[in-house]
């Protein structure tokens, strides 16, 4: 009967020894119960309208090489104003300055408004207002770019019509073409 509480109590000093060690290992080892914690955040962000503008031309030739005689309206002058990589619809505003010329001495100017623009190649032109700064909306839309589309243009059209008796030479204008979104 000694044998057997010999045995039972080695049974049971090596099943403790056997816990103690699962219990140690769990305490170093998580056995698969990790400690964690966690919390949550609120992100957002303001992304602002933006639209840009690129012109197909930064020159307009009114009469070509060539010339243009005065009393007359020239042709058509298109220039395209493209939105890349805006993210909302442009409208087109534009002013100019007066004309000056002939170059190189400037002997005359005419008034900016002699210069029409439009929307489309043919129809009424409307004249280009003669404020600097002071940009008037012409109607035009440039869509608003998109993921897909990225680059969005519509055309613009000037023509000039020539004032009688003007000094034969070259007469320049600058025209601003704004993007206003």
């Amino acid at each position: 009967m000694i044998r057997k509480i010999e045995t039972f109590k080695a049974l049971i000093g090596a099943g403790v020894s056997a816990l103690f060690a699962v219990l140690l290992l769990g305490m170093n080892f998580g056995l698969g119960y990790a400690s964690t914690s966690s919390n949550t955040i609120s992100a957002s962000a303001n992304i602002l309208g933006v639209c840009y503008v690129s012109l197909s031309s930064t020159a307009i030739e009114f009469g070509g090489s060539t010339g243009t005689t005065p009393g007359i309206t020239t042709a058509a002058n298109s220039i395209t104003d493209t939105d890349q990589n805006g993210n909302i619809a442009a409208n087109v505003l534009l002013y100019a300055n007066d004309w000056t010329g002939p170059s190189p001495a400037v002997t005359y100017a005419f008034p900016g408004t002699y210069t029409g623009w439009n929307a489309l190649s043919s129809g009424t032109f409307g004249a280009v207002p003669n404020s600097i700064g002071n940009a008037v909306n012409t109607g035009i839309t440039i869509a608003a770019p998109t993921v897909t589309n990225p680059s969005t243009s519509n055309n613009i059209y000037f023509d000039l019509s020539v004032p009688n008796a003007l000094t034969p030479g070259v007469y320049s204008q600058t025209i601003t073409i704004e993007n206003s979104c």
